[in-house]
């Protein structure tokens, strides 16, 4: 057998064999010679049979199991003995490969590999973070939040002046040279930036707030670049919208009888339990803030590519999390299909960036000899377990038996590896800067960029671990 390595892409090999007459004629032989003790051929008794007999008679047979079990084999072989790490294997039809009379089997391979990872000096970083704190803003903002998540839609007269937030129905097309893009009747359409037909529209809550119901709101905008037309981009494209219904959100007032429905014993303690769930937060975002700058140091200083095909599938996981997240928390299946596009961008960014991180990390418990215990994946399935109120044993075992201990496994080394690089590092919190701090002070709009870890959130960020326990528990 020879085998025939080549580059195929960004973390692609193509792997090339040609399987000898030779080994075909031995491993035909090994097969009839197995065959021949147990074939059922008429007038002869089981064994007795001539081989030549038996040849003819399970030809097909014979070529199939001796054609699946070379290409096993020396596929296998070839992966082993030129070091190969294997992320995935392209579709690969055996029924395409052909058995010949005379001569080698040729086939082609086509698999991604793990990248080489080359690490920076990672002994000694500096980091900055932003200093944590739970500020009046941020327990207003949980309020806020609190009674808005029990609050519901209403519909409002047809002379209600529509305002950021409100929840339209409306006849909605999009159309370009001719072309339409989208076009939906009487469908849920909310009230801030979103994305039609493929297009952002970033103004579309300032041409929407003032209108009312009747009215029809024109907005011209230009196709842009990734769009899924490509003939389209940079022409305009021209959206309109016909305002048939306004809804909004009506939230609760704070009482003393709503607070206790929430778990509270009364309206004045609402804030300082709220105050006291965020400060509770404020040692694992701080932490997670930590942990977030060394991996931003780390992609910023380690160059490679990720494997496409790997990336493809992941973000697609993301998005589908993304999409269940949303839809536990209540937000409409209108609103979230029209989000679809800038969902799928953010989805895409997070799993590439995800998938760098599991590479670099995996490269660094190499180098460190960071290893993870059986005793150490059972601790963490049973902190999960805990958390979904299932027996532990149960959990690991459907755990198990669909193949995601391997999740759990990562993020410990994970874990161990940014506990032992942010234990070398040196991290140093500082003030946020003078306008932001400024707009937090006055109770202003928070910035539209995030920063790292000022303001404590009242749920962590799900763990790859985690995220397996939430499959695991759905079954």
């Amino acid at each position: 057998m020879t085998v025939r390595i080549e580059d195929a892409g960004v973390c692609k090999k193509k792997l090339c064999f040609e399987i000898t007459a030779e080994a075909i004629k031995e491993k035909v032989d090994k097969t009839l010679d197995e065959l021949s003790d147990e074939a059922q051929i008429p007038g002869f008794r089981p064994g007795h049979a001539p081989r030549r007999l038996v040849h003819r008679k399970l030809r097909e047979q014979i070529n199939d199991r001796v054609k699946t079990e070379l290409i096993a084999e020396e596929y296998k072989k070839a992966v082993e003995d030129n070091k190969l790490d294997i992320l995935r294997e392209e579709d690969f039809d055996m029924d395409k490969v052909e058995m010949p009379e005379d001569g080698p089997i040729v086939f082609e391979v086509v698999v991604e590999v793990k990248p080489e990872i080359a690490l920076p000096d990672y002994q000694n970083v500096a980091l900055e973070v932003r200093k944590v704190a739970v500020a009046d803003s941020d327990v207003e903002e949980a309020r806020n939040n609190l009674l808005r998540s029990r609050g519901r839609f209403v519909e409002q007269k047809k002379t209600v002046r529509i305002a950021e937030r409100d929840m339209l129905t409306a006849d909605v097309r999009v159309t370009c040279n001719g072309e339409t893009l989208h076009e939906q009747l009487e469908s849920a359409l909310a009230v801030f930036p979103q994305s039609l037909g493929g297009i952002r529209l970033e103004k579309l809550a300032d041409e929407l707030t003032g209108k009312a119901v009747g009215d029809t709101v024109t907005l011209k905008v230009e196709v842009p670049e990734g769009h899924e037309k490509s003939e389209l981009v940079g022409k305009e494209a021209e959206v309109v919208i016909v305002i048939k219904s306004v809804r909004r959100l009506e939230v609760p007032e704070l009482t003393d009888e709503f607070a206790k429905g929430m778990g509270f014993e009364s309206a004045a303690q609402v804030d300082d339990e709220l105050r006291k769930r965020l400060e509770a937060d404020v040692s694992d975002l701080r932490e997670r803030a930590r942990r977030e700058a060394m991996g931003t140091w780390l992609i910023d200083h380690v160059a490679f590519e990720v494997p496409e095909g790997v990336a493809r599938a992941n973000a697609g996981r993301v998005l589908n999390q993304h999409l269940v997240d949303l839809q536990r928390r209540g937000v409409p299946v209108e609103v979230i299909e029209q989000r679809i596009e800038e969902l799928r961008e953010a989805s895409d960014r997070q799993a590439q960036r995800q998938l760098k991180l599991d590479f670099i990390c995996e490269a660094l418990a190499k180098a460190e000899k960071v290893e993870v215990t059986e005793d150490e994946i059972q601790a963490r399935v049973a902190m999960i377990a805990s958390g979904y109120n299932r027996p532990m044993d149960r959990l690991y075992a459907e755990l198990e038996k669909r193949g995601m201990l391997d999740a759990v496994r990562d993020q410990i080394r994970d874990d161990k590896v940014f506990r032992l690089l942010l234990e070398k590092a040196t991290v140093t919190e500082v003030e946020p800067p003078a306008d932001e701090a400024a707009e937090a002070a006055e109770g202003g709009e928070k910035p539209k960029k995030k920063s790292a870890a000022r303001k404590a959130p009242s749920k962590s960020k799900a763990k790859k671990s985690e995220d397996a326990g939430d499959e695991a528990s759905k079954q």
